[in-house]
């Protein structure tokens, strides 16, 4: 899609350039980042899934703590619903 878009010269998305200000307008700090990018002003020689794998090992710990977070309120929902169905079938007896 950026290709359609691109001037004549550009060698890769300003996105990935680094970017100045607000990253959704798409302005990279470096205005020769487009047509000449190297290791300062771009983000080209960086994969995106090593790119996420760094992310990942950074927040691991707040993964695991969402994730048992979100399996004890499950585990829990699940106690109060047993309690909730053991009550109403003593009532109706």
């Amino acid at each position: 899609m950026w290709q359609a878009n691109k001037s004549a010269d550009w060698v890769l998305p300003s996105a990935c350039c680094v970017l100045e200000g607000d990253p959704k307008r798409f302005q990279p700090l470096d205005s020769a980042c487009l047509t000449d990018p190297n290791q300062d002003n771009s983000y080209y020689l960086t994969g995106c899934y090593g790119r996420l794998m760094q992310w990942l090992e950074n927040h691991i710990n707040l993964l695991m703590g969402i994730g048992i977070g979100v399996g004890l309120t499950e585990l829990l929902a699940m106690a109060f619903a047993f309690c909730l169905c053991s009550s109403l079938s003593q009532k109706i007896k």
